[in-house]
């Protein structure tokens, strides 16, 4: 497994976080990432299920470490934060923080962040 599918990996994780279970205590069903993210989206439908639940391991562990995701007593992972989606000022990325993360763009490590904004208040602009 190389650097890049798992930071790319990352990514797709957090996002799927944000848009399905971005409740601060939300519980999360691990067995059924690798089949939701081959079901929605386009990037993971042609890879194998078992090589996906393998470097799943390595993401929610790190989402573990940076306190992300917290191990409840009956052994489930659990929303610790909100995620947030920012948009960095200097590369343009799309980043998903909580607010128990450094405020850092994941590809440039600028510290120029901004909230992202979502279609329905681009029309306040």
């Amino acid at each position: 497994m190389s650097s890049i599918e798992l930071f790319e990996l990352s990514w797709y994780i957090r996002d799927h976080l944000f848009r399905r279970y971005n409740k601060e205590g939300s519980e999360i069903i691990a067995d059924n990432i690798p089949l939701e993210l081959i079901n929605t989206y386009f990037r993971y439908r042609e890879n194998n299920i078992e090589h996906l639940r393998e470097l799943l391991k390595t993401v929610l562990a790190k989402l573990q470490e940076s306190s992300v995701l917290v191990q409840s007593e009956d052994f489930k992972l659990k929303m610790n934060a909100i995620l947030n989606r920012f948009q960095c000022s200097k590369c343009k990325y799309i980043s998903y923080l909580t607010k128990l993360e450094p405020m850092v763009c994941f590809r440039c490590g600028s510290e120029e962040l901004n909230e992202f904004l979502s279609k329905k208040n681009w029309y306040f602009i």
